[in-house]
């Protein structure tokens, strides 16, 4: 829940002109994002253990989180499409003070400090979709094998009906 919080901190700074790479912190939460992805699918076939049914665990979890992960993925499909069609692709950089466009190491162009920081926006902006993304999937997989697991444990938990 916190690399969902976190993740969502960061990309409405993206939209308030913060600019989180600043302090270089906010990539820790690219490696986080799959703490709580793997957590979840791990649990989730810990409940479920054939792979071909591991979805159907999802009917488990809260409607919220479902929805909740439907919506942040289309968000995210938006989110890249528009990113990619801004033209130039690469990422933004200060290279010998000057601040220009970098694709694979080359220089493409250069940039004015607007067009820089709009780029560190939009870049960070992608990323930060995915981390929302990643990290909302796998509470809701949380959440359904949680929920799950209980109902495991309370139907063991009844008395059988006897026949006599």
């Amino acid at each position: 829940m916190l690399v969902l919080l976190a993740s969502a901190v960061v990309h409405v700074w993206t939209f308030l002109g913060i600019d989180p790479i600043r302090d270089r912190w906010v990539f820790v939460l690219h490696g986080l994002m799959f703490l709580p992805f793997a957590a979840g699918l791990i649990d989730a076939r810990r409940v479920e253990p054939d792979r071909k049914k591991l979805l159907r665990i999802l009917f488990h979890a809260p409607k919220w989180a479902v929805a909740l992960s439907a919506v942040l993925f289309v968000y995210a499909l938006a989110n890249s499409a528009i990113s990619l069609s801004g033209g130039d692709l690469g990422f933004a950089e200060i290279r010998g003070g000057k601040y220009v466009l970098v694709n694979h190491g080359q220089v493409i162009r250069e940039l004015s400090q607007r067009e820089f920081e709009q780029r560190r926006a939009h870049g960070i902006r992608w990323f930060s979709a995915l981390w929302m993304v990643f990290s909302c999937v796998g509470l809701t997989f949380l959440l359904a094998a949680a929920k799950a697991r209980n109902e495991q444990v309370e139907a063991a938990a009844l008395p059988i009906a006897s026949s006599e």
